[in-house]
């Protein structure tokens, strides 16, 4: 995961030892620390000790989880808040499709690059965050998927090149 735009999550935290800590704590601290926001669907029992090592805020988080062996993603999500739960949990999950992609309409391209994955380029849409649903309308493939990368230029003309995995 890329914390592109959540400048606070890329911000330095101090170190700090917890004692039977819980994840749900050390992650908070962390949000406190750096000034993020956080939307929180994790839990974990306490752990006897542990280690918050001095560095970027979503680095500390991400070694959280694995400290935890919390099955979790981090996501961007709108108004500059990361989401730190399981996958099918998230807001982007729940909300089904955000978009339908039309080929020769509002999806300019599409390769299969294996494995059920593809990637889309399609005009700027902004808004468009990894975790999103769309329903996809084109020769090659029809039907739902989820956006795993998401790639913005808004030199030239303004597009959005996805990848998405079929759900």
């Amino acid at each position: 995961v890329r914390i592109r735009g959540l400048s606070e999550w890329r911000r330095e935290v101090p170190p700090k030892g917890f004692q039977d800590g819980r994840l749900e704590t050390v992650l908070q601290w962390l949000a406190a620390q750096c000034g993020g926001r956080l939307d929180l669907n994790v839990s974990g029992t306490p752990l006897r000790h542990y280690q918050v090592r001095r560095g970027p805020a979503h680095q500390a988080v991400r070694e959280a989880l694995l400290a935890w062996r919390a099955d979790a993603v981090l996501l961007e999500l709108d108004g500059g808040v990361l989401h730190v739960g399981p996958e099918d949990q998230t807001p982007h999950a729940q909300a089904g499709a955000q978009a339908r992609l039309v080929g020769g309409r509002n999806l300019y391209a599409l390769s299969d690059v294996g494995g059920g994955h593809y990637r889309l380029t399609l005009p700027g849409m902004a808004w468009l965050r990894v975790g999103h649903r769309l329903d996809v309308q084109h020769s090659l493939l029809s039907g739902a998927v989820r956006i795993t990368e998401v790639r913005h230029r808004w030199s030239g003309s303004a597009q959005t090149q996805l990848e998405v995995e079929i759900t």
